[in-house]
């Protein structure tokens, strides 16, 4: 039985870089990967942690055909004396990996968002979990707060000004409550990034129904109405058609690439996914990585963008924003040594219009429903939390417009 191998798609990338001549060192692989192995260090045995790490090196270059070279140093003890050093350190962040989310709900007040001090939640690659989930990656959520912890949140919540605070209809402080909830969690939540989502049914034991309603209903950004020329187009293909015959007639249209640019896309998506059973009219997708999915079954999410100043960024990437409040801490050595610098949170799609993200995508490979780990590790912390600081980036970049500027997430799961 072949051992799956975690981190594969990072370890062959990485590898695919540093290959000369069909050989890659153990110590190339270790300087290229450095900050990505610190950061996923669960505070484990380290010369288990090691061990983990050269079967992966060993075992993925073997699959890419890859000779692995002698190595002339030890570049783990650079590694090791990181991971040493992030032990002794004390731990006064939230985990900044903490997976997952669906919406961001805005807040009525221009300052509401600004005034949580992103520093409070600046990370530390130091990962704090509960004992139970020290080896699962899905139970990144089960982060305890620490009293130190609790009172950064205290002190977050203590800033906002009373004038910024939104009152609804009933009287009810909107974040009052938010600060009630955050400071009677025993882990992390949305709530200490000041993330408040309507769908998380906690929020139930907090608001009244019509409370809920208000928040979710107020500024809130419809999307345009779908044309009607549009919607014939594909209610057109609403028949019994196989996929040949869906393919073919897909193929019967012509739409100016430049001046049908949607209608374009709907014809190419069509082709795109008659095409997966032309030849086998049940897809196989048991083996299939979350690459496999985004770029053979859901590539239509981002070829929407083909046309647009808009550039969908693909293949695990890190997100600047993120890496901004993570690093919010990070400065010259004075009295204490500089902390490692902390990548961002890694997102399968990245929307990026110039040097500003937009919005990202997260892919899963399972058919999951709401009450699944990865739906509320990936749909309600990663995804609001990645979705978070990329708002923050851009209302610091356009202060007047706090109250009209959007991020848009897509969360695709399923096979």
């Amino acid at each position: 039985m072949t051992m799956e191998i975690e981190y594969k798609e990072e370890i062959a990338t990485c590898l695919l870089q540093v290959e000369k001549n069909g050989k890659v060192s153990w110590d190339d692989f270790l300087t290229a990967m450095e900050s990505f192995i610190i950061d996923n260090y669960a505070e484990q045995n380290i010369d288990v942690y090691k061990n983990q790490w050269r079967f992966r090196f060993k075992k993925m270059a073997t699959l890419l055909n890859l000779e692995v070279a002698a190595s002339n140093k030890d570049q783990w003890l650079a590694v090791e004396s990181q991971l040493n050093a992030q032990q002794q350190q004390p731990t006064n962040d939230l985990h900044p990996n903490a997976s997952s989310s669906t919406s961001v709900e805005s807040l009525p007040s221009s300052t509401s968002l600004k005034s949580l001090p992103l520093s409070t939640f600046a990370s530390s690659s130091k990962s704090r979990r509960s004992s139970a989930s020290a080896s699962s990656s899905s139970s990144l959520s089960n982060c305890v707060l620490s009293a130190v912890d609790i009172e950064h949140v205290k002190a977050a919540y203590g800033s906002i000004k009373g004038s910024d605070k939104w009152i609804l209809s009933t009287g009810t402080v909107v974040e009052d409550v938010m600060q009630k909830l955050a400071l009677e969690s025993m882990y992390e939540h949305p709530v200490h990034s000041l993330i408040l989502d309507t769908s998380d049914k906690i929020w139930e034991n907090y608001f009244t129904e019509d409370e809920l309603e208000q928040i979710t209903t107020y500024n809130r950004k419809c999307l345009p109405a779908f044309p009607d020329g549009y919607q014939e187009y594909l209610d057109s293909y609403d028949k019994n058609l196989s996929a040949k015959e869906v393919y073919q007639q897909a193929c019967s249209h012509f739409f100016d690439p430049t001046e049908q640019h949607a209608k374009k896309w709907m014809q190419q998506s069509l082709m795109m996914a008659a095409n997966l059973f032309l030849y086998n009219n049940k897809l196989k997708v048991d083996d299939f990585s979350e690459a496999d999915f985004l770029h053979r079954v859901w590539p239509f999410v981002y070829h929407l963008f083909d046309d647009d100043y808009i550039e969908a960024k693909l293949g695990e990437r890190c997100s600047s924003a993120t890496a901004k409040r993570k690093n919010n801490r990070h400065q010259l050595e004075a009295i204490e040594r500089r902390q490692q610098r902390v990548m961002g949170t890694r997102v399968d799609i990245l929307f990026k219009y110039g040097g500003m993200e937009l919005g990202c995508a997260e892919v899963g490979k399972e058919l999951i429903t709401t009450v699944d780990d990865k739906y509320m590790n990936d749909g309600m912390m990663k995804l609001p939390k990645s979705l978070r600081d990329m708002l923050s980036s851009l209302v610091d970049s356009s202060q007047d417009q706090v109250n009209h500027v959007m991020v848009v997430g897509f969360l695709v799961m399923g096979k």
